[in-house]
């Protein structure tokens, strides 16, 4: 899902401004161990806008981030199969059924 905010006024596009704020609100919210950027990963991020080159890292932090939500979605897939295989092979216990 893409989210896209414009200002009515001017036309500028604010989305960035708006999930950059939403990230720091989760990670203020978050306890230390839920974080998703480290204090060690930001103190990266920000020698990389020190760079006279920049490394192109927005692809492969996009690349990154896809593949790891789609192997999380197969494992959740795989384990509701399990789940219900699981459940069909249990016997009834006077028509009751294990669910999930």
């Amino acid at each position: 899902m893409r989210v896209i905010r414009k200002y009515a006024k001017s036309g500028e596009d604010l989305t960035r401004s708006i999930l950059l704020s939403i990230i720091t609100e989760q990670e203020q919210r978050n306890d230390n161990e839920a974080d998703v950027f480290s204090n060690a990963l930001l103190e990266q991020l920000i020698r990389i806008y020190a760079m006279a080159q920049p490394l192109p890292l927005a692809r492969y932090l996009e690349q990154g981030t896809q593949l790891m939500l789609e192997q999380q979605r197969r494992m959740q897939d795989q384990w509701q199969q399990a789940m219900i295989r699981r459940n069909a092979d249990v016997p009834s216990c006077g028509g009751a059924r294990f669910l999930p």
